[in-house]
């Protein structure tokens, strides 16, 4: 089970980001063995691309960020492998935001573009920096069952990195939800 709390920094819960089989993702110098089950800082929304720097990154680490979701603004493939490398350089675990998955804008009756799931996968999966894949921030209920065969998929194609979907928080209103429960 994961849990993310909203905010600019997150804590959460890890059950599956560091184990045996997913050392090869480990990044050298940094003990990922006792994540398991344990509290992790994580920020949301990482510096704009412009500041995407080993500098930028180097004071995300000395800050105590384990993990970064990038975002603002890097949102491709090419400004997501330079967040990851700076990353790995950093010990900070990257879980990127890709719009290949799909355009701001997702609809309960949404296409699933199963092609564009496994370009993404085979783009990050073997990265050292890899720590999840974000599929949606804060969606409505009425996502739930798209978004549901949509992690379906990132699950087949990688086992061993986990899709996250971030939901509004405990004060979330029923018109943010889509559901009236």
């Amino acid at each position: 089970m994961k849990i993310v709390i909203p905010g600019i920094l997150f804590a959460f819960i890890i059950t599956g980001c560091a184990s045996d089989k997913n050392a090869k993702n480990q990044i050298e110098g940094v003990d990922q063995s006792g994540l398991l089950n344990e509290f992790v800082i994580m920020a949301y929304s990482g510096p704009p691309p412009a500041e995407v720097t080993l500098e930028r990154y180097q004071e995300i680490a000395e800050a105590g960020i384990e993990f970064l979701v990038p975002g603002n603004g890097t949102f491709n493939e090419e400004q997501n492998l330079k967040a990851m490398d700076l990353g790995a350089k950093t010990g900070v675990r990257i879980i990127p935001v890709d719009l290949r998955l799909f355009p701001f804008a997702l609809t309960p009756d949404i296409a699933i573009d199963t092609d564009a799931i496994k370009e993404i996968v085979n783009t990050y999966k073997d990265h050292p920096a890899l720590a999840a894949y974000v599929i949606k921030n804060e969606p409505g209920g009425d996502l739930f069952p798209a978004l549901r065969a949509i992690s379906d998929i990132f699950r087949a194609e990688d086992p061993e990195h986990e899709p996250i979907i971030n939901l509004f928080p405990n004060y979330g209103t029923i018109h943010q939800f889509g559901v009236p429960d």
